[in-house]
């Protein structure tokens, strides 16, 4: 609960906004954003694997810089 709104700081009159912390505009503003960035994340186990040809992971490229170091 809050005087205040959390996003713009005017002062909140309407019990449900108390509540929720928020008044109706920035409400409104916070579930429009919350929406656009979930619409725009990208599921990565969905998507399709290629391994690229000379690829290197970074623990064999560890393995042989410690090797270079030994030699």
């Amino acid at each position: 609960m809050a005087d205040f709104c959390l996003r713009c700081g005017r002062a909140l009159k309407n019990k449900s906004s108390i509540k929720r912390g928020y008044g109706p505009g920035c409400y409104k503003k916070i579930n429009r954003e919350e929406k656009k960035d979930k619409e725009s994340q990208v599921d990565v186990n969905k998507e399709e694997r290629i391994e690229i040809e000379g690829q290197i992971f970074i623990d064999e490229l560890e393995e042989r810089r410690s090797m270079r170091k030994i030699s």
